[in-house]
């Protein structure tokens, strides 16, 4: 994936993803605080392959789906 998106405003960055954002998200999904909301918390496995699924979307149609 090309790291030619960005949008910077004064408090946020929206970009591509990079490998480096990887841990960190696994991380996040991880936690059962952060994903109180949500049904469960996700394994390393089931978050490589939602990153997976999001990059093929965006590759595809130039935003993140999931398709």
């Amino acid at each position: 994936m090309t790291n030619t998106f960005k949008i910077e405003t004064e408090r946020l960055v929206l970009r591509c993803w990079a490998e480096a954002h990887i841990d960190p998200c696994v991380q996040l999904c991880a936690d059962p605080e952060v994903m109180r909301y949500f049904p469960d918390v996700l394994t390393r496995d089931r978050t490589l392959k939602l990153i997976a699924m999001f990059r093929d979307c965006f590759e595809k149609h130039g935003f993140f789906c999931t398709d």
